[in-house]
């Protein structure tokens, strides 16, 4: 009989290293068959407990696992959706590219049906759909939103978009813009951090409970929150506030909903501060509100980074600027990445690409504002409460050394 093994205690779960559990099934083959029974790895008996030893460890980093799922800050998939439902939060599904006003031709007054008209992009190949219901004028000229059929950030450059399939009185397509790029499914990472910072969503009127708000608010990835109990207009940390109010400055999500959350969670009686001023109806008495509060300038960054190769495969040229950029957009586990007022670290930076590119070496990380004499340095790039940095696959340079 095997000796049963507590995988819970009052630590945590606990994994038995693989030289303890096969110490333990040894001893098991000898009380069943004697003390002088041969062990090594060349017997059969000896294959046998190799067996056993590999069979109960896989279940015991599997229970392990399995109870992990239990904290949120290691949970993940369905057993992460199932944590933060206890909130009321739910991921972000994927989204779909849209190609805004692209103009379409044809007969004369022609009405077609929405999701009829299908083009495909012929960087991409995958196919187009108009959004809406659609009628050419009398010069049979007409324009309407185009949505990408395949979710994600699927580019579509100026010009992309020809026809698929041929609809009677359905001649010419122009997109004359950019599509707007969809977005994948909410990451692991990015609903751990969600959840993080929602943990008072529903609550109101403590700093806790507002910024919870404003991070439950549908496209919002960073933001920072200060508030003036001072009956005086004060500076606090560069931006001033007049007295008994709140200020925030918010990357992303839609001005009225940003401004109906202040409006629903902010402390009762306090004012607001701002550059961008949002009308807003409260729908409890009807009063309209003037909601203000700021968005961040974006600080282009330039990054170099040195590196070896080490026993990497990857092709450091290509997969360094992949890295970093993970790194900036929060999708590395445990990093939130480039947020509002976050310092750009160039140890940081260095530490996820480490993670990122296994078996490379980073000898050197540095920074600078993008400009035209740009200034590098290994050291911190200080980004105020009011400004977020931002970088992309052509602003970081990778130097490879041997």
């Amino acid at each position: 009989m095997s000796t049963p093994y507590n995988f819970i205690e009052s630590t945590g779960v606990i994994v038995p290293d693989v030289s303890d559990l096969q110490t333990q099934v040894q001893g098991e083959f000898q009380v069943a068959y004697g003390a002088d029974i041969a062990l090594t790895a060349d017997t059969p008996q000896g294959k046998l407990i190799t067996a056993e030893t590999t069979a109960r460890s896989r279940v015991a980093q599997m229970m392990a696992m399995l109870a992990n799922m239990l904290n949120p800050n290691q949970a993940g998939g369905v057993f992460l959706d199932a944590v933060c439902a206890f909130l009321g939060l739910e991921r972000e599904s994927a989204t779909f590219t849209v190609v805004p006003n692209v103009d379409v031709a044809g007969t004369p007054n022609l009405v077609i049906s929405a999701g009829v008209m299908q083009a495909v992009g012929e960087s991409t190949g995958l196919f187009y759909v108009n959004t809406r219901a659609v009628q050419f004028d009398n010069s049979g000229n007409a324009q309407v939103d185009f949505q990408c059929t395949t979710a994600g950030p699927v580019s579509c450059p100026v010009g992309d978009l020809s026809i698929a399939t041929q609809v009677l009185g359905w001649e010419t397509i122009d997109n004359t813009s950019v599509g707007t790029p969809g977005l994948d499914q909410q990451s692991d990472e990015s609903l751990r951090a969600l959840r993080n910072n929602t943990l008072a969503l529903q609550g109101i009127s403590t700093v806790e409970a507002q910024v919870s708000g404003l991070s439950a608010v549908p496209g919002v990835l960073s933001l920072k929150y200060r508030e003036n109990v001072s009956a005086t207009t004060q500076i606090i940390d560069g931006v001033s506030l007049t007295g008994h109010s709140v200020w925030a400055c918010v990357d992303g999500g839609a001005d009225i909903d940003v401004a109906m959350s202040l409006l629903t969670n902010k402390t009762d009686g306090a004012g607001w501060n701002g550059a961008t001023t949002v009308p807003v109806v409260e729908p409890n008495s009807g009063q309209t509100y003037n909601v203000s509060f700021d968005r961040p300038t974006v600080i282009p960054v330039l990054v170099r980074v040195t590196m070896r190769q080490g026993s990497s495969t990857a092709n450091l040229p290509t997969a360094v600027p992949q890295a970093v950029v993970d790194y900036a957009q929060g999708l590395v586990s445990g990093d939130p990445g480039f947020t509002v007022g976050t310092q750009v670290s160039p140890f940081d930076i260095a530490g996820a690409v480490s993670a990122q590119i296994p078996g490379a070496f980073v000898s050197k990380v540095e920074v600078a504002v993008a400009g035209l004499t740009p200034v590098y340095q290994t050291t911190e790039l200080p980004i105020t409460i009011l400004q977020k940095a931002s970088v992309s696959l052509g602003t970081v340079t990778t130097v490879i050394v041997p």
